[in-house]
C-alpha cells in the first residue's frame, strides 16, 4: 500500500517543515 507510504511521507516532511506538527 504506496498510500500509507506517501502519506508518512508528507507527513515527515510537514514535520520537518514545521507545517503541522502531530506530535
Amino acid at each position: 500500500m504506496p498510500d500509507l507510504a506517501l502519506a508518512q511521507a508528507q507527513r515527515e516532511l510537514a514535520t520537518t517543515t514545521g507545517r503541522s506538527p502531530s506530535q
